[in-house]
């Protein structure tokens, strides 16, 4: 996978076909490992490079975890609740805090704000997470950090929530999670100039005055852009591939390779295509959605497999 962006031409591939330059059908790629082993490397890695000179004690120092062990039993798991789920004014509740991020500087001592290092943290495993059995994982870690950041830095009481995509599938465009005042604000500005991604500035919403400090390598301070689109690379609609019938296939997959490549290659390359602007690069972490309302419909996902895979069925 290319580390420019997300707009890769895996969109050609029809249904059951897989791309050579895939790391699990391609074994001239090198040596196969593990998830864990993969996902043990990318975390270490992570966190080491979103705490730059800050030392990686400091880091859970700042962000607080269990200290009855390395892996604490869990007694209150996390309910992830629906978009739709949540009051209005939960929903500002969490999207205040997202804001607040931006306001609390950087671990790393440098230009921009505890935000940006989230999308920095993106950006730099970018080719390591991404194309490989960590997928999944390190992205549902990934997550716990930045709601334990939403947390501890910025006093949010909630859990994130997901975007059950199902449930917009004929229109996600459309969705209340756009919402210029409970929700994200809309696409970018369609009479301004494309400034990053295809994408515009958005003008409406709680983020309209964020300022993301940089989009894929490139120092760049700029507006958060948008630029939703309906179609794939090769003019096919996009929003198919996040139906009901859809879903259900990917669900009932029976290999993990199998099913994280197709979450991956079909689904997320997708949805980074379907937002555009800033979401269209490695640094997507800068658009908000990745992190909150995208990566946890990928994670439920996964979570939605595990559970099928231990027998317990998916409601």
């Amino acid at each position: 996978m290319s580390s420019a962006s997300f707009e890769q031409d895996y969109d050609l591939l029809l249904p059951g076909e897989r791309d050579p330059r895939d790391a699990f059908s391609n074994p001239s790629r090198g040596s196969r490992r593990s998830p864990w082993e993969l996902t043990k490397w990318t975390l270490l890695v992570g966190i080491s490079l979103i705490v730059g000179s800050v030392s990686i004690a400091s880091l859970f120092d700042q962000i607080s975890f269990s200290r009855r062990g390395r892996f604490p039993t869990c007694n209150r798991p996390v309910v992830r609740r629906e978009w739709r789920a949540l009051t209005p004014d939960e929903r500002t509740h969490f999207t205040d805090a997202v804001k607040c991020l931006s306001s609390v500087p950087s671990t790393r001592g440098l230009h921009g704000s505890l935000y940006d290092d989230f999308a920095f943290l993106h950006l730099q495993l970018g080719s390591r997470s991404h194309a490989s059995a960590s997928f999944l994982p390190w992205h549902r870690y990934a997550l716990v950090l930045w709601e334990a950041a939403l947390r501890e830095q910025c006093g949010f009481k909630g859990s994130i929530p997901y975007w059950d995509w199902t449930m917009d599938w004929m229109d996600l465009h459309s969705s209340s999670i756009w919402n210029n005042v409970t929700g994200f604000g809309g696409d970018g500005d369609p009479a301004g100039p494309i400034v990053v991604g295809e994408g515009r500035c958005v003008t409406d919403g709680p983020f309209s005055n964020l300022r993301p400090v940089r989009y894929n390598h490139t120092s760049l301070e700029h507006c958060l852009a948008r630029g939703f689109r309906n179609e794939d690379a090769a003019g096919r609609p996009l929003n198919t591939w996040f139906g009901p019938e859809s879903i259900g296939r990917l669900l009932r997959t029976p290999r993990y390779r199998d099913f994280e490549w197709d979450m991956e290659n079909r689904l997320h390359n997708r949805m980074h295509r379907a937002v555009s602007g800033d979401f269209l690069s490695l640094t997507a972490a800068n658009a908000c959605d990745d992190i909150s309302y995208y990566q946890t419909a990928v994670s439920a996902a996964y979570a939605d497999t595990l559970i099928l895979v231990l027998g317990y069925g998916v409601q």
